[in-house]
């Protein structure tokens, strides 16, 4: 009985997670190509090391090399800003080098490519570190979970960077003796998780809005003074108590800057400096709140987790249990027995 080996097995899966993407259109376009340009780099990996199709060794480091670009891309235009040709071309670069190398100085493909995994994944990682309310075009009801998502799709960049390196030691210490199943299980497992990772409705761009950067705060702005803060934050909460935004599941930072005419560093930092809490858990425990005025009048659990602005049990028993000290279990068991 034949038996695929690790990438073959994992380039299927890939590609069985952008069909299933595609048809159910659950991911943006950006990152289905991600996951497919993930699912090829598996299939090539499969053909030049496993059944001999060494022509394709030409291949596997310039399709490898779109991988860190489509990755940082996917989290730009889901999480900051649209994507527009004179702002992120400068992305071709990558594999333009890799090309470059690969007929000029092929031995330095050993240096390029765990450098371009590198600094991708190094640059994700410090683009997230700055939390939740720097990704302005993600949902709110996931809380802190899509910096978490970015951070662990940061490090698998910075790991297949260190296996490239390993690979490249190996060859020359031990003439390759352990990169086929450093390749075969380690990379791929990489790839695989960055696939699945990439699939979370939390990672993905909600609407069409462009953001575009904001201009700088005007001089009166630069330091808000603590009644400037106060006064935004009441806009805030007049706005959401009018038009119920909070019950909306895609809601955005980058919406209610826009509904309130301030740049969303500006909203964010009023935010923060008078509740003491992020965007995402101020929206969240309005959201709660609602959640909790729904079970009191009779509606069961899942009802009031989607009338009240969640899409994920997960997201909204977090929630619950961080607003209220309980899950909404024995919240309601607490109500009725009081």
């Amino acid at each position: 009985m034949p038996v695929l080996p690790i990438p073959a097995i994992v380039a299927l899966l890939l590609f069985f997670f952008a069909i299933k993407a595609h048809v159910s259109k659950s991911s943006s376009p950006l990152f289905i190509l991600l996951i497919l340009a993930m699912a090829v780099q598996n299939l090539i990996i499969s053909l030049n090391l496993y059944y001999g199709v060494t022509a394709l060794r030409w291949v596997q480091p310039v399709s490898a090399s779109f991988i860190p670009a489509l990755a940082y891309m996917a989290f730009v235009s889901s999480s900051l800003r649209s994507l527009s040709w004179a702002k992120d071309a400068w992305h071709l670069v990558g594999p333009g080098l890799t090309i470059f190398a690969l007929f000029a100085a092929p031995r330095s493909l050993d240096f390029v490519l765990p450098a371009l995994f590198a600094v991708y994944g190094l640059t994700l990682w410090l683009a997230v570190s700055k939390g939740q309310d720097s990704l302005v075009k993600s949902r709110l009801d996931g809380g802190d979970v899509p910096v978490l998502l970015w951070r662990i799709i940061g490090a698998a960049l910075v790991f297949s960077a260190l296996s490239e390196g390993v690979i490249s030691l190996d060859y020359i210490y031990n003439d390759g003796r352990w990169s086929l199943m450093i390749i075969g299980g380690f990379s791929s497992l990489i790839l695989l998780t960055m696939g699945l990772l990439s699939l979370s409705p939390l990672l993905q761009d909600v609407g069409n809005e462009v953001i575009e950067t904001d201009p700088g705060p005007a001089p009166e702005l630069e330091e808000q003074s603590a009644a400037a803060e106060q006064a935004l934050v009441n806009r805030l909460e007049s706005l959401l108590l009018k038009q119920e935004l909070f019950l909306d599941p895609s809601l955005t930072l980058a919406t209610l800057a826009r509904k309130l005419h301030v740049p969303a560093k500006t909203l964010s930092t009023a935010v923060n400096k008078v509740s003491g809490e992020n965007v995402s858990r101020y929206i969240n425990a309005y959201r709660i709140r609602h959640a909790c005025k729904e079970l009191s009048e009779g509606s069961n659990i899942t009802q009031a987790m989607l009338n009240s602005g969640f899409n994920t049990k997960s997201n909204f028993n977090r929630e619950f249990l961080r607003v209220m000290g309980s899950n909404p279990s024995d919240w309601i068991n607490k109500v009725r027995n009081a």
